[in-house]
């Protein structure tokens, strides 16, 4: 496949500059195999473990907790390795320090270990400082690979459900693993939610289950497809016919066969995002989440129905913020988590107090920088996808299968992005300054 722009980029550079105050203690060639390696394995390890289960050895919670474990000490250590820390890290470090005294306050407040909110922004903090120290052929290389292997099993998961059963186990790996039960409805050895049901909002396209590819549920390859369009929006003009010929279509597959209403309209507002983004300011990026929530209100109103259509999933996230009380809005009440992870506003309140949905707020919204075209699409694009997704749902935008390659590329924009223009009124700027 010929590309315009190399998609390896561990080669380009074979040597690295040192750090201030110290010698480099790794190549640019050895960082970006593992930091492609890191992110796709964290995509991918579940299909791994699933497939190791069912043909190797049955497999209890902790394979995937020590596998997360691994995962994210190896995207940290990774990042500090290539390069220490400096004032630029100084949010997404900040933001794990935050989370680290939430998980400490909230678990004597509710006298209960509740690690959640901490793990969450663990994920999000690795990946973040290891994309701020990625070229972009070692971010393409992670997201081309990802699109290939996702659609691949994809189009083997349509042509063959009863071998890609056969393969990943997914009921039995999700029940041994997460504890959650096959149902008594679900005869297809698929995750329980996949099998969708009759009334279920659908393109019609395709009659089988909901598709869940290489990441054997189906939200999470619905996201997938909600983060393959922030990355072309963000890099569409440094990608060759053939890559976006490719992730296209595996955006169009996927939206098509796992009959995502959510991802289905993300795709279409960042499609016409794409020419509007540039021309926005990144401060008015804090309106998104408040403005959302303020839209669920007025048109759920009173009447909260728990159907399985856009009132009915808006009216669980309303219900759910009215009846936060002080104590879990102030993090004593931090179990009551587990009971609101169909709401992403509810769920971070109440895993991690108001203290942390605003920090999560702040970091979502203006957590890269967005001074040109490409930054300023890439900001909209993921602050749309990460507060649509929250209106809607819980834990799913934090989960590391998709997580990961998207706070690679976010870290990877924000260190990018040109800096700021700064007025100098005793004369013009220096010879080689970088302006907005």
């Amino acid at each position: 496949m010929k590309t315009s722009q190399p998609i390896t980029g561990v080669r380009a550079r074979p040597k690295t500059a040192a750090p201030p105050g110290g010698k480099a203690l790794i190549s640019d060639q050895r960082f970006g195999i593992l930091a492609v390696t890191l992110v796709v394995s964290a995509s991918l390890y579940n299909a791994m473990l699933a497939i190791i289960s069912a043909h190797v050895k049955g497999l209890t919670s902790a394979a995937p907790i020590a596998m997360e474990g691994l995962l994210l000490g190896g995207a940290m250590g990774l990042a500090l390795l290539k390069r220490r820390p400096d004032g630029e890290d100084a949010p997404a470090i900040g933001l794990l320090y935050l989370f680290a005294l939430l998980a400490v306050f909230t678990s004597l407040a509710s006298d209960a270990v509740f690690p959640d909110a901490f793990r969450n922004v663990a994920i999000i903090a690795s990946f973040f400082l290891l994309g701020r120290r990625c070229s972009f052929p070692q971010v393409h290389l992670a997201f081309a690979l990802l699109t290939i292997i996702t659609l691949t099993v994809l189009i083997f998961e349509i042509a063959f459900p009863t071998a890609y059963v056969s393969v990943f186990q997914p009921g039995n790996y999700y029940a041994a693993t997460r504890g959650m039960e096959v149902s008594e409805f679900n005869e297809t050895g698929l995750f329980n939610n996949a099998a969708g049901f009759e009334s279920r909002f659908s393109f019609g396209v395709f009659s089988g289950a909901r598709t869940s590819s290489v990441f054997l549920e189906q939200v999470s390859n619905a996201n997938f497809a909600g983060i393959l369009c922030v990355f072309l929006v963000a890099t569409w003009g440094r990608l060759s016919v053939a890559i976006r010929t490719t992730m296209v279509a595996t955006i169009l597959l996927i939206l098509l066969s796992n009959n995502t209403r959510t991802s289905s309209a993300l795709a279409v507002v960042t499609m016409m995002g794409y020419f509007i983004f540039p021309h926005l300011s990144r401060w008015f990026t804090l309106l998104i989440a408040p403005v959302l929530v303020l839209l669920a209100f007025l048109v759920v109103g009173d009447n909260v129905e728990h159907t399985d259509d856009l009132i009915g999933r808006l009216g669980i996230t309303t219900e759910a913020l009215r009846k936060l009380d002080i104590p879990t809005i102030f993090g004593a009440n931090a179990m009551k988590a587990r009971h609101l992870m169909d709401t992403g506003f509810g769920y971070v309140t109440a895993s991690s107090s108001i203290f942390g949905l605003i920090a999560i707020w702040l970091f979502f919204s203006l957590g890269q920088r967005a001074t040109d075209t490409a930054s300023k699409r890439c900001a909209w694009a993921t602050a749309v996808y990460l507060f649509a997704n929250m209106m809607i749902g819980g834990t799913a935008i934090f989960s590391m299968k998709v997580a990961a390659p998207l706070w690679m590329l976010v870290g990877y924009m924000a260190a990018t992005a040109p800096k700021p223009q700064t007025s100098r009124p005793n004369g013009p700027a220096p010879r080689g300054s970088i302006t907005a």
